[in-house]
């Protein structure tokens, strides 16, 4: 079922970006897998296949990123199809596998049997005031016995764990050795110490072990069921009782406990007398008569007590666990809740760099814009907030003023006919009119910052004043010797170099 992680993980190493990390995950994975190769015949193989998977599951994740992108980017082919069918394949194992759990459990190192080890009236009994307990015996051979003390229904899930770390319970040990060996001890007695009322033993144990319990003094065979046979012990039990100074100084007297804690009042007695618990000494306990602390003890080698004064009063026993077993149940709490609020979806406030520059959105709203488009209008206007323009837009650059031209004169003041060069005089027949129509220089024109010669031949200045006196019509014609069909020796240029 988890064949598509593999998949994916092996598709990630035909990307081209990344692989140092898909590699280095790939390593990871595959000397997690050697390890539980390794330990799976001796020891239980659960940490490095939790290394293992989480291994590949960062390559697949390595490999999937941006995988949408460049899938899209390509022309329609086999790699689609394929890359749908690792994604299906990655997703579908892992819900299949979790749905098939949470119907009918996890097979494996698990197995699902009855919660219920004992029978439904001793466990019923065992939630009573004197919190009873239950010695279960399983067993191949006589010659080696298992047992587990159980009190309720049974054992539960971490008791194992917890029955490890307090050690093992030598007086115990010796206490059932004897028992299944038939020693003729008072095996009644010791049991009841430990608040033991019932003797269960399951299918499958040598028949040597059930006649030998039914000759022992003090147990009553009660019922065999599916193989299983329970007896009873002859004797009042309880969790927690007072027991009276010295020896044989009577029987003890029962006092009522919960499951861990006491919370009860007791009558006064003689002086002397202990309150005695059906549990190992442990520093985590503590009790007080009203309000009052008491002294703690340790009874018969390994019980806990407390001295009690000859008053009565208000009873509370409690326990609490060590500093380091609180402070690590509080980090994995914290870690729980780190893990959970690195798993809610964000929110991205940075725009995509990758995306070209899109121009400036004008600050009014224009009907059916999009949400880019809101978004760039929102920035702009923060933007122009945070630089004081109070959402104006800066004007923009004018343009630089072009360069005055000088006034010149119109084209009909040149083509007057009382304009003509010193050298023409009355040219084509007509006179110039006296009376000084041009008895000054041409100060009109303003390129005028020299001597103006129209024609650049002659070396004649023609701003000099014209002479009024020069009265006389200009009337010297061609000379009789030219030729006009002569050609002349430039050609038909003049001597100004225009045409004829």
């Amino acid at each position: 079922m988890l064949i598509g992680i593999v998949l994916a993980a092996l598709a990630a190493l035909m990307r081209s970006e990344r692989q140092f990390g898909i590699r280095t995950a790939w390593a990871v994975a595959l000397v997690g897998l050697v390890f539980a190769v390794l330990s799976n015949s001796s020891t239980w193989a659960g940490p490095a296949t939790l290394v293992y998977g989480i291994a590949l599951l960062a390559a697949a994740l390595l490999g999937a990123d941006g995988a949408r992108a460049r899938v899209a980017e390509q022309s329609f082919g086999w790699r689609q199809p394929v890359a749908a069918l690792v994604a299906f394949a990655a997703a579908a194992g892992p819900l299949l596998v979790a749905a098939g759990w949470m119907i009918r459990g996890a097979d494996g190192p698990l197995e699902r049997r009855d919660p219920v080890q004992v029978p439904a009236f001793v466990a019923e009994e065992s939630g009573t005031r004197d919190q009873a307990r239950t010695l279960v015996l399983d067993s191949e051979s006589s010659a080696h016995v298992g047992y587990m003390l159980v009190r309720g229904s049974g054992a539960r899930l971490g008791d194992a764990e917890l029955a490890a770390a307090d050690g093992e319970n030598t007086k115990l040990d010796k206490i059932v050795a004897n028992l299944v060996a038939g020693s003729g001890a008072d095996q009644a007695d010791q049991l009841g110490a430990f608040a033991v009322r019932y003797v269960l033993v399951h299918k499958g144990a040598p028949r040597e072990v059930t006649r030998v319990l039914d000759a022992t003094p003090g147990l009553s065979r009660l019922s065999e069921q599916n193989g299983s046979a329970l007896w009873r012990i002859d004797r009042q039990v309880s969790r927690a009782a007072v027991v009276a100074a010295g020896s044989g100084a009577g029987e003890p007297q029962p006092v009522a406990a919960g499951p861990v804690e006491i919370h009860t009042t007791i009558p006064s007695g003689a002086e002397g007398r202990v309150l005695r618990l059906a549990d190992s000494a442990d520093d985590g306990w503590t009790a007080t008569l009203d309000g009052k602390p008491l002294t703690a003890t340790t009874v018969d080698g390994w019980a806990q007590g407390f001295e009690l004064p000859a008053g009565g009063g208000k009873l509370d026993v409690t326990h609490d666990d060590p500093i380091g077993h609180s402070a690590w149940l509080w980090a994995q709490g914290f870690l729980a809740l780190v893990l959970v609020v690195m798993a809610l979806p964000g929110r991205r406030r940075d725009i995509d760099d990758d995306l070209p520059e899109e121009p400036v959105v004008p600050a009014e709203a224009m009907a059916g814009e999009g949400r880019r488009a809101r978004r760039l209008r929102a920035q702009a206007e923060a933007d122009a907030e945070e630089a004081g323009q109070q959402g104006e837009f800066p004007a923009p650059p004018s343009e630089p003023p072009a360069a005055a031209i000088p006034q010149q004169q119109s084209y009909g003041e040149w083509d007057t006919p009382g304009y003509s060069g010193a050298e023409y005089g009355n040219y084509g027949g007509q006179q110039y009119p006296a009376g000084g129509a041009y008895d000054q220089a041409y100060q009109a024109d303003p390129y005028q910052g020299g001597q103006y010669d129209p024609y650049a031949y002659g070396g004649q200045s023609p701003t000099a004043a014209y002479d009024p006196s020069y009265d006389q019509t200009y009337q010297q014609g061609y000379d009789g010797t030219y030729d006009p069909a002569q050609q002349h020796p430039h050609g038909s240029e003049r001597p100004d170099g225009s045409q004829q």
